[in-house]
């Protein structure tokens, strides 16, 4: 009797009530941004020219192996400075705190593009199994103008809290009036993906003849295509 190896499960779960109807967490690919879902995957009618990036196999692989997480709340910001903020949300069971300007902000080379650090007291919780880590990146691919989570990783196979840092983007009024933001339940917030903690050692230098024959090799395989080579390549790794 054949045995199967048993995959890697990663779990997330909260205790807001109705938030799993409303605001899911969901594997990227399936909630991918509308413009990406739009997008054609060539843009010319014959194989001559290179296709969208909705075709390129590398940007798919990360969306099948990401997880998003959209905001759960309504949320408005009226910043008055970066160490000066005033925030509501549309539940009082829904709450965020802030991080000082000296914490970060003060020490960006530009950072007068920058207004302001949320933290989030996020109201999911993650697991992963033993030796597997969760890397915090900015929502994939969502192109968000007014601001960006900042990138981590998080041991999540003995620590399942999730606060997202999240750092405004923008430049104060002139005036010195406040800056005020509106985000709305749903917005893509931040994605996570899994991956097994592993010591690599490393080799960095000039190819050698084995080398760059097997570069030749690769792109054989792909180049010798007018389209495909890569995806079936993926697909007979996983078989």
């Amino acid at each position: 009797m054949f045995g199967f190896k048993k995959k890697p499960k990663v779990e997330f779960w909260s205790e807001a009530a109705g938030l799993l109807e409303v605001a899911p967490v969901t594997k990227t690919i399936a909630n991918m941004p509308a413009y990406f879902k739009q997008m054609p995957k060539k843009w010319t009618p014959d194989h001559k020219d290179p296709g969208t990036a909705k075709s390129c196999p590398g940007i798919i692989d990360l969306f099948k192996n990401a997880y998003t997480i959209p905001l759960w709340t309504d949320i408005e910001i009226v910043i008055h400075d970066k160490n000066n903020a005033d925030w509501h949300t549309s539940s009082e069971s829904f709450t965020f705190s802030w991080h000082a300007s000296g914490q970060f902000l003060d020490y960006l080379p530009n950072k007068d593009e920058f207004m302001f650090t949320l933290k989030a007291d996020c109201p999911w919780f993650a697991r992963t199994p033993k030796g597997y880590s969760l890397l915090q990146i900015p929502a994939l691919y969502s192109m968000e103008t007014r601001f960006e989570v900042m990138t981590g990783v998080i041991r999540s196979d003995w620590h399942h809290v999730l606060n997202q840092q999240i750092v405004f983007k923008g430049k104060m009024p002139e005036d010195g009036s406040p800056a005020t933001i509106f985000l709305e339940r749903g917005t893509p917030l931040v994605s996570y993906v899994p991956f097994k903690r592993e010591e690599f050692d490393t080799d960095v230098r000039y190819g050698s003849t084995e080398d760059m024959t097997e570069v030749q090799h690769c792109l054989a395989r792909v180049d010798s295509k007018f389209s495909g080579a890569y995806r079936k390549r993926m697909k007979d790794d996983e078989v």
